[in-house]
């Protein structure tokens, strides 16, 4: 069934079996007055009835062939039918093949942390009631961060204090905790105020939550992941990120060491493939203890491309064909 715009008529050719239509006709036809010796050269309701015993004969012709086919172009046309066929199919194993996913978070290392508070028995964080509880921290400290224009709010002001709620409300955190929300309120105020975020506003050009995801050319996989901060300062890239971890104080460098140096890596190899400038450093700030640790950014980029290349897909992904 086809709509064919005439010059001065919309023609449709309407299925003499009502049953038959199909689509955009199937609705049309209820309102369309049918072919027959009462309708046939006629108007009707405003629809002029076409009489097809009127319309000119179409004939097709053809010239035929300059010569019979030969065995020789049949085979060839048959060997090449195959080769298409054999075409289609690899492409269509290799769009719906899985792609390699390797995300930043995947790079990160875990252990058990306790608290370190003489006297007081402590729990792993990874303990349901604690892993969920530190999620939540992790969560809200970011959701807020996310949306506080760094340039505009430098301590927390009103706009900050709301800001900071709903992150947390929406992180899941109990008005009633109020010992977790004012937590919170104090790790910000630590990033706010922070050397890094001053180096931030003070910089040449300043992005919050950047999505980022690059492919791999040569196994058709990727590298994704998101940074909290980045900035060009001297034509150079710094990265930042934010960390809730509950570390005690003087163990940040170690637990970025065995934990994030990874994801470090995967932050400064994206950075400098996606924008093609130096990434100067990769710096942590752990918002409880209010202390920086950077890692430099010559000797995360080579690590982060032999994780690209090599690390085992932590995202099976999508398939590239439906």
């Amino acid at each position: 069934v086809a709509t064919t715009r005439a010059a001065d008529y919309l023609v449709l050719p309407v299925a003499v079996v009502p049953d038959k239509a199909k689509g955009l006709m199937e609705k049309m036809i209820p309102y369309l007055p049918q072919l027959s010796d009462d309708t046939r050269g006629r108007d009707v309701g405003g629809v002029h009835v076409l009489d097809p015993t009127l319309l000119p004969q179409t004939r097709m012709e053809s010239t035929g062939r300059a010569h019979p086919i030969t065995d020789e172009e049949e085979q060839k046309a048959h060997a090449s039918r195959i080769e298409w066929a054999a075409t289609l199919e690899g492409l269509r194993g290799t769009g719906n093949a899985p792609r390699r996913v390797v995300t930043a978070s995947s790079q990160k290392g875990w252990e058990r942390t306790e608290t370190g508070e003489a006297g007081v028995e402590t729990a792993p964080v990874d303990a349901p009631v604690e892993r969920n509880l530190a999620l939540q921290i992790g969560n809200a400290l970011h959701k807020a961060m996310e949306q506080i224009d760094l340039r505009r709010h430098t301590s927390l002001d009103e706009t900050v204090q709301g800001l900071i709620d709903n992150a947390m409300d929406e992180a899941g955190i109990r008005r009633s905790d109020s010992v977790t929300r004012h937590l919170l309120i104090d790790m910000v105020g630590q990033v706010l105020g922070s050397d890094l975020i001053a180096r931030a506003r003070a910089s040449e050009e300043l992005v919050q939550e950047v999505e980022f995801g690059y492919g791999l050319p040569e196994d058709g996989g990727m590298v994704q992941g998101q940074m909290d901060l980045i900035f060009v300062e001297g034509n150079e890239i710094i990265v930042g990120d934010f960390k809730s971890d509950n570390v005690p104080p003087g163990q940040e460098q170690q637990r970025t060491e065995s934990h994030y140096s990874g994801q470090a890596a995967v932050y400064a190899y994206a950075a400098h493939q996606v924008t093609g400038l130096t990434v100067r450093e990769v710096i942590f700030y752990f918002a409880r203890t209010g202390v920086a640790v950077s890692l430099a950014g010559d000797e995360l980029v080579e690590r982060g491309r032999e994780i690209a290349f090599q690390a085992e897909s932590q995202d099976m992904g999508y398939p590239l064909i439906d």
